[in-house]
């Protein structure tokens, strides 16, 4: 979705990684996103249901997607892991980690 890709591009540093489940449109306009529903990266397969923990371990500090991959993915409250939201736009949320 070309709203993902906009939220992306207008908050998260070209350098930085990006996960999300539904990653295909964003992959294709950006480098560096990390598909975390397992359907093009198996290595996510092996910690569903602990997503957080695979984005910890991978640096992976971004985070875009509609709210139900968001509650899917980082739980339904984000912000006990650390995760702010940072923008939404278009259906989809921006989340980033803080450090702890």
């Amino acid at each position: 979705n070309h709203a993902q890709v906009a939220l992306v591009d207008a908050f998260v540093p070209p350098e930085d990684l990006v996960a999300a489940g539904q990653s295909g449109t964003l992959g294709f306009f950006r480098a560096g996103v990390v598909n975390v529903d397992g359907k093009v990266n198996p290595e996510a397969l092996e910690w569903r249901g602990r997503m957080p923990d695979y984005l910890d371990a991978r640096g992976i500090v971004w985070f875009a997607d509609a709210p139900w991959y968001v509650e899917t993915y980082l739980g339904p409250d984000p912000g006990a892991r650390g995760w702010i939201r940072v923008a939404e736009d278009g259906g989809y949320l921006l989340y980033r980690r803080v450090p702890r």
